[in-house]
């Protein structure tokens, strides 16, 4: 991916990607995630796919670090701003709190990894998040760990 067109975050790993499309008479394409592609937010492992759909406007979710998970996201419809906080012990960032409003309207992927607790709260009802993992949720061994929202703030 051209690297003048990623914003890192004040927090350390933290980035926000912007999604090319590519159009013709047909209509057009945008590459999400890939392996590889320079044109492209480069996963270097990619675990598991989901999409999160939320009705309301104003509905929090997530509240959580992985110690073990990278993950992208993208609001493919609606907006969401998202928040995050650096818990990682050997970061020079921990500690720092950051936020990103993200919408289907101006494409980005938000990429954080394993280590900062992320929260969105949706801005539009029925906003969609589309979230691509390094690794598949395992439910006999967790790697989700909560805090209240309120530790956002």
């Amino acid at each position: 991916m051209n690297n003048k067109k990623i914003k890192t975050g004040s927090i350390n790993g933290v980035k926000l990607i912007p999604i090319n499309d590519y159009n013709d008479k047909t209509g057009s394409l945008s590459v999400l995630i890939s392996q590889g592609r320079e044109d492209a937010p480069d996963a270097e492992k990619i675990g598991e796919v989901y999409l999160v759909s939320v009705n309301e406007a104003n509905m929090v979710r997530g509240k959580h670090k992985h110690e073990y998970l990278d993950e992208f996201f993208m609001i493919i419809d609606g907006s969401a701003e998202f928040f995050l906080i650096d818990d990682r012990d050997q970061s020079p960032t921990k500690g720092k709190k950051e936020s990103f409003i993200l919408n289907s309207k101006n494409m980005q992927a938000l990429f954080v990894p394993s280590g900062i607790y992320h929260a969105f709260v949706t801005l539009e009802s029925d906003t969609k998040c589309l979230a691509i993992s390094n690794n598949s949720y395992d439910r006999n061994n967790p790697d989700t760990y909560p805090i209240p929202f309120s530790r956002f703030k």
